[in-house]
């Protein structure tokens, strides 16, 4: 077993957001909306790499109680659209900074390459919604699963300052 990767407080001040990621990862900033991280190369699968990325989104609704409706109607559109898809887990908890979040674990296989992906989507219900997404070969789902678990629960909303 490989060691436990070596991981760096990142801050996104654009998007107010603080997530620990690994020493070596790339990371860019896609627009003021969405940032994306990139894992090493795997030369093994054609030079592949694992990505997570965070997206912000405006709230469907004041509060959080639309997060379990939205959870719902996502899994439904995933059920629809993805092939061979097949849901691992979910998981609804309040962050350390008391934000609510859902996040599912599932797979699914792209029919036109014919490779098989890991997945993590998450929703977290702060005054935006963040939607995260990481995602990875099923042949490295073992390397790269606990990292994004570990990455996912790093993810804190950083609350703007009065003026």
């Amino acid at each position: 077993m490989s060691p436990a990767p070596v991981l760096t407080s990142y801050f996104n001040p654009e998007a107010m957001l603080s997530v620990l990621v690994p020493v070596g990862w790339d990371g860019e900033i896609v627009d003021a909306t969405t940032f994306r991280i990139k894992g090493p190369a795997h030369p093994e699968f054609d030079r592949y790499r694992p990505t997570m990325s965070w997206s912000r989104h405006p709230s469907p609704a004041p509060g959080d109680d639309w997060i379990d409706a939205l959870a719902a109607s996502t899994l439904a559109d995933a059920r629809r659209e993805y092939e061979e898809f097949t849901l691992q887990r979910e998981r609804r908890v309040m962050t350390s900074d008391y934000v609510p979040l859902y996040a599912r674990w599932y797979s699914w296989t792209d029919p036109t390459s014919g490779l098989a992906f890991s997945q993590i989507q998450a929703f977290l219900a702060g005054e935006s919604l963040w939607l995260i997404n990481a995602a990875t070969l099923i042949a490295l789902a073992a390397v790269h699963l606990p990292l994004f678990e570990t990455i996912l629960d790093s993810t804190r909303i950083i609350p703007a300052r009065p003026q």
